[in-house]
């Protein structure tokens, strides 16, 4: 650009100014909000907002009118931020909406103003209690009014609404027993303590309170009084009920009200009784004619009394014009404790009644205590602590226990031990027969203890029971004592060569301790060098395991154990060569052969040795015992001993046998008898791969292998030996004596997803021959579906084989279906 130099260049700034041309905006085109009636003054109820365009416009916020002039006096509007205050308390029931028009105008001129309308709802709260409409309430109901009768309504009325206005109904007092007998109450806590005080007797006061309890019942909703039990002028005729209406609202408000209810008499009423239900007692030993209760009856002419029903024997008499009773009979409480009378009182106009007279027989101490068995057995661990209770085998607590058919003293029964030894062992508690230790118990000294138990009452005069009772208690044993070895060193020596099974000595152990606590474990801790011994843990029997490079002295620490104790003992092992015996056997080895699950004794092989003097005895012993075997002290024959043998779970025993002279431990020899235990077919074939089940294309050739079954047989040679059949012919299978089931005719067309099912017979070749059967179901597939040429596929594989090589292949045999 280039620029003349007689010319100039400069900035202009020209600035806007701003008139008033807008009007302020409210925030929203209407307000509402609620505000509890019980909100006190100046408490802010909407936050007003508004905007102008206009720069530097100041805003002024105005209450400009209502709907109702009384609205402006409630609230009061700040100029400045537009916050709406209450100015007074609100009143929803006044008024329960207040609609207001405020004004915002700006600062400017001209000035530029808007309106906007604000509504107010007013929540109600529950600020108005009820009241009742027709105060005081009067009413009466007749004496026979039927539990549900009719006496009178109550109204009353809450100016507030919803819920503060939904009132409930409820008798507040002059109904309630609780009303005349709160320190009754505070005292006695179970329902027979109200009906009992002063020796089992009722008083009259407090029983007519009772019989006025509750008389009348109110309706929740709708204040309807009505009877809710029966009434009874002769209790109370005069009703003054506190009735109390009460709101919903929180808090709940409520009023109340007095209501006067007269009791009123009908002519025709039936006579009444004085109580419902009479009670006396009287002793089991009264004489008959002794008076027993009174019972009367009010009514508008005189009353006929008779007993109707309950009267046992006729034990008790009425008289019927007066309504006394008394006995007409000899009384027996054990018998019958109480009786329970009717009494039937009846008026001139025929009108009848009834009451219920209850007669409590007074117990005598007239009956010795009897116990419920004549023994009784506890159990007790020596373990327990002092004062542990005694236990039953059930495991609840032993507790001697008598009957008596008295009552009350003459029943109270106090229990002792008898015999004094046994208080230096157990205490017996005097009330309730419960047994406990009273020092520490030892089983090994006393296993159980047998003492007898007396019982007698506390009436008088006092019985006892005419037979004590046997008590039994058995000490549990717990396991506090330890195994002790028989010896704490044992020695012993091993002639080589010996053989494996060989038993080299047996250690003992004894327990005080008994049944599981006694059975004890023997085991090899130490200096078992290279595992030559083992030792049964039951026995304590220690025997040959391993007769190979046998070093000539070993010396083993052995355990015992009770599962809870342990103790060690040594056992010196010395391995020598038997040279100098001039014992030899007349044959290097013997072999003999016995027949499986043979139940027969008999001669297996005659041990015979040489060497001894002429009529010098010799003896024989089998070193590595079994309970299958047996051997002559003298003449060296071994024999079964009729215990049966299973092959299948050993085919082969070997018996060591040792002969010796007589008094020379050192001068002996040893020979080794084979036992071998001939087969007999016990075992069927077994199936194995189990289930089976084939698939076959329906085009397949004549010849096509199908499925190959297996059966296996726990015994040997041919009574193992398998064959194979069909149990029913079929003319599309064949099936090889080694099992493979095979296509013997080709499938007609209609074949295709038949599936029909093969009985394969596995038969072993023992004598009588055993079998077993197998169902191979076949299904005839398209064959478009895939099948393999073999049902299993085996190979072996060297351990270091290379696990990224190919290990072998299967073809499915299929044909292409079409597309």
């Amino acid at each position: 650009m280039c620029i003349d130099p007689l010319s100039l260049v400069t900035t202009v700034l020209i600035k806007v100014i701003d008139t008033n041309n807008h009007r302020p905006q409210f925030s929203e085109p209407r307000y509402e909000v609620t505000v509890r009636e019980d909100a006190p003054p100046e408490t802010e109820a909407l936050r007003l907002s508004a905007s102008d365009q206009d720069e530097k416009n100041k805003l002024t916020f105005t209450l400009l009118s209502s709907t109702d002039p009384f609205s402006l006096r409630k609230f009061r509007l700040d100029p400045g931020t537009g916050v709406l205050y209450t100015a007074e308390r609100l009143d929803h029931e006044t008024m329960h909406q207040h609609t207001l028009t405020v004004m915002v105008r700006d600062q400017d001129i001209p000035v530029k103003r808007n309106l906007v309308r604000v509504i107010v709802n007013v929540e109600d709260t529950n600020d108005n209690a009820p009241w009742f409409t027709g105060t005081p309430y009067t009413g009466r109901v007749f004496e026979s009014a039927a539990v549900g009768s009719r006496v009178l309504q109550v109204t009353a009325l809450d100016k507030d609404k919803g819920q503060n206005a939904e009132i409930v109904y409820s008798i507040e007092s002059g109904n309630q027993f609780i009303d005349d007998l709160t320190d009754i109450v505070r005292e006695r806590e179970s329902h027979k303590e109200w009906e009992e005080c002063e020796g089992g007797r009722r008083t009259g006061k407090e029983m007519e309170k009772r019989n006025v309890a509750n008389s009348f019942a109110i309706d929740p909703v709708l204040g309807t009084i009505t009877v809710a039990k029966e009434l009874d002028r002769s209790n109370k005729n005069q009703f003054e009920l506190t009735v109390k209406a009460t709101d919903q609202g929180t808090p709940p408000l409520s009023a109340t009200a007095t209501v006067d209810i007269t009791v009123t008499i009908s002519d025709n009423a039936k006579p009444k009784f004085t109580e419902k239900e009479f009670s006396a007692e009287v002793s089991e030993t009264a004489p008959p004619g002794t008076f027993v209760s009174l019972v009367t009856a009010t009514s508008q002419s005189s009353v006929f009394y008779q007993i109707k029903d309950g009267n046992m024997n006729g034990a008790f008499d009425i008289n019927p014009n007066s309504g006394v009773v008394v006995t007409q009979r000899a009384l027996d409480y054990e018998t019958v404790p109480s009786y329970k009378l009717t009494v039937q009182g009846t008026n001139m106009a025929g009108q009848s009644t009834n009451a219920t007279l209850l007669i409590h027989l007074k117990d005598e101490n007239d009956n010795a205590p009897v116990f419920i068995q004549d023994e009784f057995t506890g159990m007790v661990s020596e373990s327990s602590p002092v004062k542990s209770v005694v236990l039953t085998k059930d495991s609840t607590p032993l507790v001697i226990r008598a009957l008596d058919m008295d009552r009350d003293a003459n029943a109270r029964l106090v229990y002792q031990i008898v015999e004094p030894f046994a208080h230096n062992y157990f205490a017996i508690d005097s009330s309730t027969g419960a047994i406990r230790t009273t020092t520490e118990l030892d089983y090994e000294q006393r296993s159980h203890f047998r003492f007898s138990v007396q019982v007698h009452d506390m009436g008088i005069p006092r019985h006892f029971a005419e037979r004590a009772a046997n008590v039994t208690i058995k000490v549990i044993d717990v396991n506090d004592c330890p195994p002790q070895f028989s010896q704490d060193l044992y020695e012993t020596t091993v002639l080589v060569p010996t053989y494996r099974g060989v038993e080299v000595i047996a250690v003992n152990a004894s327990d005080a301790d008994s049944g599981p606590n006694a059975r004890l474990l023997y085991s090899i801790a130490e200096g078992n060098i290279g595992e030559k011994f083992k030792m049964d843990p039951v026995t304590g029997v220690i025997s040959i395991q391993n007769v190979t490079q046998l070093r000539s002295r070993y010396e083993l620490r052995v355990r015992v154990s009770d599962g809870r104790f342990s103790r060690m003992a040594s056992v010196k092992i010395n391995v020598r060569e038997n040279k100098a015996s001039s014992l030899r056997f007349t044959q290097s080895s013997y072999k003999a052969f016995v027949q499986e699950n043979s139940l027969e004794k008999r001669t297996l092989a005659v041990i015979a040795a040489m060497g001894n003097q002429v009529n010098e005895p010799l003896f024989y012993t089998i070193l590595n015992p079994d309970r299958r075997f047996e051997i002559s002290r003298t003449s060296g024959v071994l024999s079964s001993t009729g215990i049966p043998f299973d092959r299948e779970e050993q085919d082969t025993y070997e018996i060591v046998v040792e002969v010796s002279k007589e008094g020379k431990s050192s001068d002996l020899a040893h020979i080794l008898v084979t036992v071998t235990v001939e087969d007999v077919n016990d075992n069927p074939p077994v199936f194995v791969n189990l289930p089976y089940h084939a698939l076959v294309q329906k085009d397949a050739e004549v010849g096509h292998m199908i499925r190959q079954v297996t059966a296996i047989d726990a015994d040997s040679e041919h009574n193992a030996k398998i064959k194979y059949h069909l149990q029913e012919l079929n003319e599309y299978i064949h099936i090889s004596s080694g099992g493979e089931l095979s296509l013997e005719k080709p499938f007609e067309k209609d074949s295709l997803d038949s599936e029909f099912v093969v009985t394969v017979v596995a038969t072993d070749g023992g004598e009588p021959p055993l079998s077993a059967t197998v169902e191979v179901p076949i299904t005839v597939v398209n064959k478009a579906i895939p099948v393999f040429e073999k049902p299993f596929y085996s190979l072996e594989i060297l351990r270091t084989y290379n696990y990224t090589h190919l290990l072998s292949t299967s073809r499915l045999a299929t044909l292409k279906g079409p597309g």
